[in-house]
């Protein structure tokens, strides 16, 4: 671990600290996957009956007993320092982009309602375009979303360049405490040279950096970046784990659990795991 998360808030890797976690509550979100009814869960165990075929426990503290769990690492930021405090824990290299995208680059920033169906149909485009043209296994579930929106569980931004073509998209799961990236988007991919694609580097880091002041401001107190690589070998997951390293932080073991309710959801869970067996 870098000096950077090592300066950074005391978060044990092995779980989230208890007392953050008392502080999260969020209803369960109901959504269709095929032709099943999903219920989901994120950072707490669930304290009702529930109405679906298979429950999902999203970054859970802790492993849930007889249910089929996977660990997650995620990388998260305490938002409840100074501003000053939060610039100090950030690489050099993550201050100086700042700082010249707020000086240098007249970059626009501005949250949309995750009901506003013009934003949402923008952000879904720049998705498709940049994310899920390239795998169809990461085509947005629109049912998820309407319910969280719904719930108003979801919040969405977007930085834009001075002629107010979209640079960046950010979407995050909120709770009443914690703040989770769901989907983080841009041209940098598709990018036509080096300029540009610097351009898109530091719109993502300003993008970040403004968006955790929205929601220190707001009364969140985390800031989860949606995710860390635990592994060696994959070198463009090694380069995001680096990006996110650049704003410092603690990285933090959850675990993802899945269970079925009903037969159907027994069958559908069931068939998943074969073919994952098979594929692996």
């Amino acid at each position: 671990m870098n000096q950077s998360l090592k300066r950074s808030v005391e978060i044990e890797s092995a779980n989230i600290d208890a007392d953050i976690m008392d502080l999260i509550v969020m209803q369960p979100v109901y959504y269709k996957k095929s032709f099943l009814r999903v219920a989901e869960i994120w950072f707490h165990r669930p304290d009702r009956p529930l109405n679906a075929d298979i429950v999902r426990c999203m970054q859970m503290p802790d492993r849930i007993e007889k249910t089929r769990c996977q660990a997650f690492n995620t990388l998260m930021i305490d938002l409840t320092v100074e501003k000053e405090e939060l610039l100090k824990h950030m690489e050099r290299g993550t201050r100086y982009e700042i700082r010249r995208a707020q000086t240098k680059d007249a970059l626009n920033y501005e949250t949309v309602s995750a009901k506003d169906i013009d934003g949402m149909r923008e952000f879904s485009a720049a998705y498709e375009k940049n994310v899920a043209s390239r795998n169809d296994a990461l085509k947005l579930n629109l049912s998820k979303l309407s319910s969280l929106a719904e719930n108003d569980r979801l919040d969405l931004s977007v930085v834009t360049d001075s002629n107010k073509h979209a640079l960046t998209w950010h979407m995050y799961i909120v709770s009443d405490s914690l703040v989770r990236l769901l989907y983080s988007v841009s041209g940098l991919s598709n990018a036509d040279d080096q300029e540009r694609r610097n351009l898109y580097g530091r719109a993502n880091r300003l993008h970040h950096w403004l968006d955790m002041q929205r929601f220190r401001g707001e009364g969140y107190r985390q800031y989860d970046f949606g995710g860390y690589y635990s592994g060696d070998s994959d070198n463009k997951k090694l380069q995001i784990n680096n990006f996110k390293k650049g704003f410092g932080g603690a990285e933090v073991l959850t675990y993802n659990c899945m269970y079925p309710l009903t037969f159907r959801g027994r069958i559908a869970l069931a068939a998943w795991r074969l073919l994952n067996k098979e594929a692996n």
